[in-house]
């Protein structure tokens, strides 16, 4: 029984033997060997295999940096666009806002005498549009029941109606069923005293004056302006023009339909008119 087991160390050792002097050979006599190139093709492709993996490996681990990285830029340049996006419309807002201010100035320069006050639009109901506005001005900067409201061109737009601590409502001339009259003349033609602005045609957008004399020479392009005769407005202040001149139903008055170089749509700025500062008021 040992005898065997010495046999088979024998054999071990020998064919360990063999096999290390067969490589050993072959590398330095550059032989062609089936066993070796077998052994050193299966090392190489087991290396080829292992660097390939490990470049694999690298390379997914590259491509998700840079897709990450990626994500990172285009979330930062869709916050810069969205912030320059932003600005863009609070400049063009800023000029809107400046211009309609400009214009207004420009306007209070020929409405000096009138102590002129100006003041933003802060409220319109969409149901109410071509009625009401509220305004930023209240008691605390001295605004009163009937004071007269003009755009920033300066045209005659309604009056105040309600004031409260800090802000104001102003019925517009839009308004269909009207509650006051507001006397009115034709500019340089002073026999034409006893009109009335008390329509306005949603249709048109005109505004409507009755009661002009029937003797008064109305021409179109005509101003109109407050006559002053009431105890609401003051005199002076302008209206609009003659667009179209009919004769009244009963053949003794005439009726004028009026235009404006303004939009009613558009009030973000509005001039209120104290009365007791009126040049020439006839009251």
């Amino acid at each position: 029984m040992r005898k065997m087991n010495h046999l088979r160390t024998f054999g071990i050792v020998f064919s360990i033997f063999i096999i290390l002097f067969t490589i050993g050979f072959t590398v330095q006599h550059d032989t062609a060997f089936l066993p070796t190139r077998l052994i050193t093709d299966g090392v190489s492709v087991v290396q080829r295999g292992y660097i390939g993996l490990i470049g694999n490996v690298k390379g997914v681990g590259t491509n998700v940096s840079d897709l990450l990285q990626a994500h990172e830029e285009n979330k930062l340049l869709r916050e810069q666009m969205m912030n320059y996006q932003m600005l863009s419309l609070e400049r063009d807002q800023l000029e809107a806002e400046n211009e309609s201010l400009r214009i207004a100035l420009d306007t209070g320069a020929t409405l000096r005498d009138f102590n002129p006050s100006y003041a933003m639009t802060i409220g319109r109901n969409i149901s109410t549009w071509d009625d009401f506005i509220i305004v930023n001005k209240g008691q605390q900067d001295n605004v009163e029941v009937d004071m007269a409201v003009l755009s920033k061109e300066g045209y005659l737009i309604g009056r105040v109606t309600q004031v409260n601590q800090f802000s104001s409502k102003v019925q517009l001339n839009n308004l269909q069923n009207r509650t006051v009259q507001v006397p009115v003349l034709i500019n340089g033609k002073p026999d034409s005293y006893g009109g009335l602005l008390d329509g306005y045609d949603s249709l048109t957008g005109n505004l409507i004056v009755n009661k002009v004399p029937l003797a008064v020479e109305v021409e179109e392009g005509d101003e109109v302006i407050t006559s002053g005769l009431g105890q609401v407005m003051p005199s002076g202040l302008s209206i609009g023009y003659v667009e179209q001149v009919e004769i009244s139903a009963d053949g003794l008055t005439q009726t004028l339909y009026l235009t404006k170089e303004m939009n009613y749509n558009n009030l973000d700025t509005v001039i209120l008119v104290k009365r007791e500062a009126v040049r020439g008021d006839n009251d």
